[in-house]
C-alpha cells in the first residue's frame, strides 16, 4: 500500500496516568507517538494474520509462549485460526 498525503484525525480518551506510563514506557514527549507506535504494532499484527501467522510472545530462550488473541484481530484473514 502507497503512502497517501491525506491524514485522518483521530480523537479518543484515554486516562492520563496510563498515557503518562505509555510515554515513558516508550521514551516519547506526546501522546501522538504512542499512537503512531500502537499504529505501526497494529499494522504488522494485521499483515501477519492476513499471512496466516499467530502473534506471540516469548522470553529469551524461545519458551514460556504467550498468544496475542484480540477478537478483532481474530477475525483477520489467513489460513491459521
Amino acid at each position: 500500500m502507497q503512502p497517501s498525503n491525506r491524514s485522518v484525525e483521530v480523537r479518543f480518551t484515554v486516562d492520563a496516568d496510563y498515557m503518562e506510563e505509555l510515554k515513558q514506557a516508550l521514551g516519547v514527549r506526546t501522546a501522538t507517538e504512542v499512537a503512531q507506535e500502537a499504529l505501526t504494532i497494529l499494522k504488522w499484527a494485521i499483515e501477519e494474520r492476513q499471512r496466516g501467522k499467530q502473534i506471540l510472545s516469548a522470553d529469551s530462550n524461545g519458551t514460556d509462549l504467550h498468544r496475542l488473541v484480540t477478537p478483532r484481530l481474530q477475525r483477520v484473514g489467513g489460513a491459521a485460526r
